[in-house]
C-alpha cells in the first residue's frame, strides 16, 4: 500500500499544472478521462506549467561535456536495510525518443562505506512507464521484479567509489500513454537493483521527468505527440 500511495502521489502530481494552465478548448473531449487517482491528487496541488512543446534539439557534432550540476537525487540508502554498507547516487543524463524507442541514459555512483573491499556487484535496470490503470507490481520494483543486468563490478575498495553509466531502451509501442486535454503524455520509471553477496540488495524506482524552471518544483511529464527528440534537462525523483 505504501508503494501504491507513493506512486500515485508522485505521478498524479505531474499532471496538475497541465490541467490548470492549459487554455480551455470547448467541444474537444478527452480521449481517455483521467483515472480516480489523478483527479484526487490534482485537487490540492500547486505546480508550474508544462511547456507546450520542446523544440527538437539537434545532435551535437562533437561530444558534449557532462552535466556539471549535482544529481537531483543526491543519495539513497537501500530500502531493504538501514545497515547497508553500499550506497548509490543516481543521475539521469538524457532521454531520447525516436520513432521506435525511448532510451534513457543514466549515471550511477556506488559508494562502499565499509573498510573492506566489496566484490561481485551486479547492477540491473530497466524502464517502464506509469499509468493509473496498470498494476503497481508492473511499475514499482520489488524483490520479485526481474530486471536485466546492465553492469558488473568486480570490486570496490574499502571507502571507495565506482562510477557506472548505462542505458535502457523501451519500444514506443510499450509506452503507456496518458491523455490530458488532448495532449498525449507519458511518465518513464527507471527501476534499479544493485546487489552483492555481502549486502542486501538495493531496489528502487525513480520517476523520470523534465526539470521545471522553478527550483524545487516537481518534474514534468514528457509528451508523446511531439517530434522525436533528445531531452537533456531531465531529473529523477525517488519513489520511497
Amino acid at each position: 500500500m505504501a508503494a501504491l500511495a507513493a506512486l500515485l502521489i508522485a505521478i498524479g502530481g505531474l499532471f496538475v499544472f497541465w490541467r490548470q494552465r492549459q487554455p480551455a478548448t470547448a467541444g474537444v473531449p478527452e480521449i481517455e478521462p483521467p483515472s480516480k487517482w489523478i483527479r484526487t491528487t490534482t485537487e490540492s496541488a500547486n505546480l508550474p506549467p508544462l511547456p507546450h512543446s520542446q523544440p527538437p534539439e539537434p545532435e551535437p557534432v562533437r561530444k558534449q561535456a557532462e552535466p556539471a550540476e549535482a544529481p537531483l537525487v543526491a543519495g539513497l540508502d537501500t530500502p531493504a536495510s538501514t545497515k547497508s554498507t553500499l550506497q548509490i547516487k543516481a543521475q539521469a543524463l538524457t532521454l531520447s525518443r525516436s520513432l521506435m524507442n525511448a532510451t534513457i541514459s543514466y549515471r550511477l555512483e556506488l559508494m562502499n562505506l565499509q573498510n573492506q573491499p566489496l566484490s561481485e556487484i551486479s547492477i540491473k535496470a530497466d524502464m517502464v512507464t506509469a499509468h493509473g490503470r496498470a498494476p503497481v507490481s508492473e511499475q514499482v520494483a520489488d524483490t520479485q521484479t526481474e530486471l536485466a543486468e546492465t553492469a558488473f563490478i568486480a570490486a570496490i575498495e574499502g571507502r571507495g567509489t565506482h562510477e557506472v553509466k548505462g542505458s535502457f531502451s523501451l519500444p514506443v509501442n510499450a509506452i503507456r500513454p496518458i491523455t490530458q486535454r488532448g495532449a498525449t503524455l507519458y511518465v518513464p520509471l527507471l527501476r534499479l537493483r544493485v546487489e552483492a553477496p555481502e549486502v542486501e540488495p538495493i531496489i528502487c524506482t525513480f520517476v523520470v521527468g523534465i526539470k521545471p524552471p522553478e527550483r524545487g518544483a516537481k518534474l514534468q511529464p514528457f509528451r508523446l505527440d511531439e517530434m522525436a527528440q533528445t531531452y537533456r534537462n531531465i531529473g529523477l525523483r525517488l519513489l520511497d
